[in-house]
């Protein structure tokens, strides 16, 4: 989650965010102080509704993103069984060795080009698993855990769905940093940019949990892959 500490790592993200609200709203608290500044009363069933509504997007979006990270983590220790297996045949342990290697790499850092590549190479592959005579139903899972987590590392939340998310937690945060008055309003403010806005950062990280750069604050565990290269 990088640095340690109040203002490092997540809570270095949101900092601008947190600060922005709270400079918004003590601007706002000197303006409550003029006759001229509309008041606005009974919200409370409206903002409520809408922060349901928010909570049931966000769970989905989290529900979602959580599921295909576990998955690629149980598909990944499937295929690192399977790699186990095959690296007994000695005919074909060299090919294992580089393959296994080839996807740990692009896996860490997948990208359009990166799938493509892998997708080749393991096609040759198993093609020279068959030749070779390994286990029929042994390639036949590899061959269909390596197309899941290949077709999964790419994959994202729909871009409608992601932006309607997007507006409704910055246009919700932003409601209650201008309609809830006084001190209540103040402490409020800061509570709800907090978790929201903190809430959606963390799941849309988690969307990226293959993305293994030093600002990532959620990634799936490649450990059984990891520790099956440096056993070569």
């Amino acid at each position: 989650t990088g640095s340690s500490g109040v203002l490092g790592g997540f809570n270095g993200r949101l900092m601008p965010f947190i600060a922005v609200a709270i400079g918004f709203k003590s601007l706002i608290l000197v303006l409550e102080e003029y006759p001229w500044w509309p008041e606005v009363k009974d919200l409370g069933v409206v903002l409520g509704v809408v922060g349901f509504a928010l909570a049931v997007l966000l769970g989905t979006k989290l529900r979602l993103v959580t599921s295909r990270m576990y998955s690629i983590e149980d598909a990944i220790c499937r295929i690192v069984g399977a790699l186990r297996l095959m690296r007994n045949n000695q005919s074909v342990k060299t090919a294992v060795d580089n393959w296994a290697q080839l996807f740990e790499d692009t896996i860490r850092n997948p990208t359009t080009e990166s799938i493509h590549k892998i997708r080749l190479v393991t096609d040759k592959l198993a093609v020279e698993f068959a030749t070779e005579s390994v286990s029929g139903p042994n390639i036949a899972g590899f061959s269909r855990d390596v197309a899941y987590v290949l077709h999964r590392a790419t994959a994202r939340s729909p871009e409608a769905y992601e932006k309607f998310l997007k507006i409704v937690t910055f246009a919700y945060a932003g409601a209650i940093v201008f309609v809830v008055p006084g001190l209540t309003g103040f402490l409020t403010s800061i509570l709800t940019v907090y978790t929201l806005v903190g809430m959606y950062m963390l799941i849309e990280d988690m969307d990226t949990s293959l993305n293994y750069s030093e600002n990532s604050l959620v990634k799936a565990d490649l450990d059984p892959i990891i520790q099956f290269n440096l056993k070569r």
